[in-house]
């Protein structure tokens, strides 16, 4: 859930930095809703991929710590 909610406010953010920082002011009128719209349907998925390939590293880690710790226990 976290990482979900996460993901949007990155998404909403990049798009937001794009805007304001990478264009002009004449470009910026020319903006349209759909387009940030469009550009959110791809840079969400993204941010949602790119975070579960750095989830599955963290599970075999901890998959790894848990059996250590059970060796120890026993």
């Amino acid at each position: 859930m976290y990482s979900t909610l996460l993901s949007v406010i990155i998404a909403i953010g990049l798009i937001i930095h794009e805007i304001f920082f990478d264009l002009d002011l004449p470009q910026i009128r020319r903006l349209t809703i759909g387009g940030s719209v469009i550009t959110f349907l791809i840079v969400f998925p993204l941010l949602l991929i790119t975070e579960r390939l750095f989830d599955i590293d963290n599970k075999y880690e901890i998959e790894k710590l848990k059996k250590e710790i059970e060796k120890l226990k026993k």
